[in-house]
């Protein structure tokens, strides 16, 4: 009995041990931006760390490539400050007022983010937008809001890449957060995609707590 609870614990300690490990290897600006938007992200096996690409288009906090095949998730961070809300709630309100709510930013942002990185060859309003049940990206990601797109690339931001799928998340009063899975081309994305989004280990690595 002595035995086999000795090597509970052990089994348990290792584990400590390699959860500790897996936070500590993140980038020191990306875990400060997943503690500002109350996220967390579990870094999932078969991907490879990769460094990341400053760009005038879109920055982007943190990647990693899957192993074995030329794909690349990007991940975007964007905690939105109490200042922001503060500003919003008291500000002097007018006839006509069409100050956005700082909760519903994303919906402007998004598709004009998807334009920037295509180059180009999409323009804000031909970017379709679909959005994930309620019930579904609450149990999924703990988000109020998510939405996914897809669409091609063509700009330096993109690289190597052609084609990408992309998913936001929001959490009201906190952050937006964007996923940008990136494919050589759209059918290798046609072939693949599938098998990303069952892993839940590798599609839900970004969530809110």
């Amino acid at each position: 009995m002595k035995t086999i609870l000795s090597c509970a614990l052990l089994c348990l300690l290792l584990n400590i041990v390699k959860a500790q490990s897996d936070i500590s290897t993140l980038p020191a600006e990306f875990q400060k931006k997943l503690n500002e938007a109350n996220m967390s992200f579990s870094k999932p096996d078969g991907v490879t760390e990769t460094p990341t690409i400053k760009s005038d288009k879109v920055n982007y906090d943190y990647a990693v490539k899957v192993n074995g095949k030329n794909v690349e998730i990007r991940y975007a961070l964007r905690p939105i400050p109490k200042e922001v809300f503060d500003v919003y709630e008291n500000r002097e309100k007018k006839d006509g007022d069409s100050v956005l709510n700082p909760n519903k930013i994303h919906r402007i942002l998004t598709p004009m983010m998807y334009s920037v990185i295509s180059g180009g060859k999409l323009a804000s309003k031909a970017v379709t937008i679909q959005y994930f049940s309620p019930e579904s990206i609450k149990k999924s990601a703990g988000a109020d809001v998510g939405s996914m797109s897809r669409g091609p690339l063509g700009s330096d931001w993109a690289q190597v890449y052609n084609f990408g799928f992309y998913v936001m998340l929001h959490k009201d009063n906190l952050a937006d957060a964007y996923i940008f899975y990136l494919f050589e081309t759209e059918e290798q994305m046609l072939d693949i995609m599938m098998e990303i989004t069952s892993n839940d280990a590798l599609f839900n690595a970004l969530k809110f707590k």
